[in-house]
């Protein structure tokens, strides 16, 4: 599917899960998009700000745009301006969208080491044996499956799971019953490892009791992302390959 069209509002699969033969001690590894995958971080915080300008009033400080980065848009709008309504809340969350299509897909990118650690864990895990590789975000899903696909990465998924209708989102551990159980039954939590940059994907780790990752070179607070004591921490994406495939 190319950028320009339109997308589901839904979970939707590329492959499942064939096999459980493992050359990993994990089955299955959810990573987060934005700040993990990708290297997003000014793009929103960008668009946050010309939102805010756009509707006459004082864009928030770069730093405060980058603390609600990973929460729901809109809630994301409420936190960064309390005297919004709901209604309000959504209006800005469209006018950001609409920014964020015109400019903000055209300027992601993925982190360095991306690609080929992607490729590496593909290789090693052959036709259908584990672990087998998801995305779970908090990213609005066609806007999520419109950015796979413009970094190159739009088939490269056993599962896309973004933030839509009636979708619960990380750090809330349901999620995992709602998307990712009934695409890969059976898989136990303490097989899967959570690979993210934000305190939702720790905080998600740590409800449901799988073990996590924590990429500190993303956007994430580290105090409060290592305040969930996640059993792993790297520098780079280039380093889960040596997590994933010990």
């Amino acid at each position: 599917m190319g950028a320009g069209q339109a997308y589901p509002a839904h979970l939707y699969t590329r492959q499942g899960i064939d096999s459980m033969d493992s050359i990993s001690p994990y089955d299955l590894i959810l990573i987060d998009f934005d700040g993990t995958l990708a290297d997003t971080g000014k793009v929103i915080i960008a668009c946050i700000r010309e939102t805010f300008a756009h509707f006459g009033a004082t864009p928030p400080s770069p730093e405060k745009a980058r603390s609600v980065i990973g929460m729901n848009l809109t809630l994301g709008m409420l936190a960064l301006r309390p005297e919004l309504t709901q209604e309000q809340a959504e209006a800005w969350t469209k006018q950001y969208r609409e920014f964020y299509w015109g400019q903000g897909l055209e300027m992601t990118t993925l982190f360095p080491g991306v690609l080929e650690t992607l490729d590496a864990i593909e290789r090693a895990r052959g036709n259908g044996g584990n672990p087998a590789l998801a995305v779970l975000s908090n990213k609005n899903q066609q806007v999520l499956e419109a950015s796979l696909d413009k970094v190159g990465l739009g088939n490269r998924f056993a599962l896309v799971s973004g933030d839509r209708e009636g979708r619960r989102n990380k750090p809330d551990p349901e999620l995992f019953s709602q998307d990712i159980l009934p695409v890969f039954s059976g898989v136990e939590p303490a097989k899967v490892l959570v690979v993210g940059d934000g305190e939702q994907d720790t905080g998600f780790a740590h409800n449901l009791g799988a073990e996590c990752c924590w990429a500190s070179f993303g956007m994430g607070d580290r105090e409060r992302c290592l305040a969930h004591a996640p059993k792993y921490v790297i520098d780079s994406f280039a380093e889960l390959k040596d997590i994933v495939l010990p």
